[in-house]
């Protein structure tokens, strides 16, 4: 909090991270939370989310993101999912709702159905899929759409000095990075985040942390005003490296 660090991303699919959070009544956290439609069946969905409302004393949820894409396309009434969204929106429960997405494809198959107000998306050096698409980027800016990044590190991946063996295919690729970065004179923690600072368009970055050094760490480089150009080491067809669900 007194880092301006406002928001917390969390699900209902985090096993007790909703009572986690509950425990500190004090903090004046804004939530972002992920529905797992395989989980929730809709007759308790509301129940639940006015119950996880009402004992953080909050007036509102700030948005909650349907959590995995091709859930909600084999959903057999969509229409009870959205129109609940908008019924917890009038009653001033929620600010927005969204989706969590893992590639344009999914994007595609979600606006056949509604425009969402807010998205997650993985983004990072390596990884600028969505920013490459100009039908995104025309999408957003029609839209008004929220976004939020996810991956800055690549799990942790793009931290490591050596790349893990199952990637060998993309070592070259991986220390052309590590690389720029020692010429650089910055840590490769430095050069992800100065990276996703870059863009403008970028509302929301979530970070996953183990502990108040990493806070500390991630933090004192997002508060420095200065900003350090970093390349992009994206390229195309390594779904393999920049894809967690393929590992």
């Amino acid at each position: 909090n007194k880092n301006k660090i406002n928001y917390l991303d969390t699900a209902f699919a985090y096993s007790g991270s909703h009572k986690i959070i509950l425990q500190n009544k004090k903090s004046n956290f804004k939530i972002i939370t992920k529905l797992d439609l395989k989980k929730k069946k809709y007759k308790n969905l509301e129940k639940s989310l006015f119950n996880f409302v009402e004992q953080l004393k909050k007036n509102k949820i700030y948005s909650i993101l349907i959590h995995n894409t091709e859930d909600f396309i084999n959903f057999q009434d969509k229409e009870l999912i959205l129109n609940l969204f908008q019924k917890l929106k009038k009653k001033n429960i929620i600010k927005k709702f969204g989706v969590s997405l893992y590639n344009i494809d999914d994007l595609k198959k979600i606006t056949r159905f509604f425009k969402p107000e807010i998205i997650q998306i993985p983004f990072n050096v390596m990884d600028e899929r969505f920013f490459k698409s100009k039908w995104f980027l025309r999408l957003v800016k029609e839209n008004n759409i929220e976004i939020m990044v996810r991956s800055c590190f690549l799990q942790g991946l793009l931290l490591k000095k050596k790349i893990p063996i199952k990637f060998k295919n993309y070592e070259l690729h991986f220390k052309k990075f590590i690389k720029w970065c020692n010429k650089n004179n910055l840590s490769q923690l430095q050069a992800c985040i100065h990276y996703i600072k870059q863009f403008k368009k970028i509302k929301f970055v979530v970070f996953g942390v183990k502990n108040l050094k990493e806070i500390e760490e991630i933090n004192s480089v997002l508060k420095k005003k200065d900003l350090i150009k970093v390349p992009s080491f994206y390229r195309k067809n390594i779904n393999d490296l920049i894809d967690p669900r393929l590992w």
